[in-house]
């Protein structure tokens, strides 16, 4: 298995067309797959050729972006997404794995209210 066809495989993806992923000097960039999971948001995407300390993630409450420096000078936004509910920004976590950058945004928890007795 040549080595697009098992990040292929691993991606999901069925082909590296300009559709799915684009080439670089450096390596592929796929299209951000994200998805609800329970109490977490969740996102895939290939970033092959690229390593960890050339990707950087920001976080607020509302939004996530993921960002790539393709030389010192030049850092360009490759994923944003904002999200229908509250995301604890603290509990966000990223792991590069073969090629492939996974994150995991946890939903805020929401507050509940209290009944307080007046007095």
């Amino acid at each position: 298995m040549s080595y697009l066809n098992y990040i292929d495989f691993l991606y999901n993806a069925s082909s590296c067309s300009t559709a799915v992923c684009s080439c670089h000097e450096d390596g592929y960039i796929g299209s951000p797959k994200w998805k609800a999971n329970g109490d977490n948001y969740e996102l895939k995407q290939l970033v092959a050729g690229f390593d960890k300390e050339r990707i950087s993630v920001k976080s607020t409450e509302r939004t996530a972006k993921v960002y790539l420096d393709f030389d010192s000078k030049n850092k360009k936004l490759i994923t944003s997404m904002e999200f229908n509910h509250e995301i604890d920004p603290k509990r966000v976590k990223a792991k590069l794995s073969h090629g492939i950058l996974f994150l995991t945004l946890p939903k805020r928890e929401k507050s509940h209210s209290i009944n307080i007795q007046v007095e």
